[in-house]
């Protein structure tokens, strides 16, 4: 019957892994908050462009979203729940070991995510030039660091950046 039970928590802990469908940035170098990145929903849109002057580079961490957290978090649990379930001679002792080990599996399965799922980021400062019909202001966009940009520097700002909108920083073709 325990067997039965490891084999069924193994499938469904690889159908989890299966719908994971993308590997952590640090493993396979895609960001998804790179500049150089677009959604569908993105490609083939008119977005606004705004030039401006970095003020301030900053590193950041950019967070994985809760569904990676929420995955990994299933998946330490079945695992530390099948590990859990090995220890112990009686069955209450079992039932003891199998808990525990479902809450540390998930403790650990979030905590490895959190970790994997992390990229490098830089928040930007920028202040946009002062246009016709709008006055100079200063903003502020998150993105991946693999477009470097450097304080002083002239830029870009594509995108609406309002209302969620993603907005990215370029520097100025020269």
């Amino acid at each position: 019957m325990n067997k039965i039970i490891s084999v069924l928590v193994a499938a469904v802990a690889i159908a989890f892994l299966g719908g994971c469908s993308t590997l952590p940035p640090s493993m396979s170098g895609y960001y998804p908050f790179s500049a150089n990145e677009y959604t569908t929903y993105g490609a083939q849109t008119v977005q606004q462009v705004h030039f401006g002057t970095v003020l301030d580079v900053r590193p950041v961490n950019v967070r994985p979203s809760s569904f990676h957290s929420y995955a990994a978090s299933g998946i330490g649990a079945a695992i530390g729940g099948m590990i859990g379930n090995q220890m112990g001679g009686t069955w209450r002792a079992r039932e003891v070991t199998t808990t525990l080990g479902t809450l540390v599996g998930a403790v650990v399965g979030t905590a490895v995510s959190n970790q994997a799922y992390r990229q490098p980021g830089v928040a930007v400062t920028v202040r946009l030039d002062a246009g016709r019909y709008s006055p100079s202001q200063v903003v502020a966009i998150t993105q991946a660091a693999d477009v470097p940009v450097y304080t002083g520097e002239r830029v870009e700002v594509v995108g609406n950046g309002y209302s969620g909108s993603p907005a990215r920083v370029y520097p100025v073709a020269r």
